[in-house]
């Protein structure tokens, strides 16, 4: 009965610790869509182009040694588009600091704005001006 119960604590602890770090790292890596664009960052923008149906973003990690580009976050409210992006250098580990993103609108887009935590500045507007 005591080989029984060894063999079992033996087998139980990695399994657990395994379950443990997958929870950590899908958290992490995910977790953060739940704070909208409180756990938003900015990004360099190389590329804004918007048709009827989308808006395509093109850019970077701003940092001097990129992190991974998690995703991002976009609300579009009154023919505007809120973008805010989430880089992580532990999380991201496998992604590059470059994205290429296409997000969908219902209607036609006059302005599309980068969204933080702290701020948010006009990247792209109908007129051609921009921040």
């Amino acid at each position: 009965m005591r080989k029984r119960t060894l063999f079992l604590k033996i087998l139980l602890v990695p399994i657990v610790l395994a379950a443990v770090l997958l929870i950590v790292f899908f958290t992490g890596r995910y977790g953060w869509k739940m704070f909208g664009f409180h756990a938003c960052e900015s990004a360099d923008i190389e590329s804004v182009e918007v048709t009827a149906d989308g808006v395509r973003i093109t850019g970077c990690d701003p940092s001097l040694v990129p992190d991974g580009f998690l995703g991002y976050h976009a609300e579009e409210t009154n023919g505007i588009l809120y973008v805010g992006f989430r880089f992580s250098g532990l999380f991201g580990m496998f992604e590059t600091g470059r994205f290429d993103i296409t997000v969908p609108t219902d209607s036609g887009i006059c302005e599309v704005y980068i969204k933080t935590s702290r701020d948010e500045y006009l990247i792209w507007s109908i007129d051609g001006i921009s921040g």
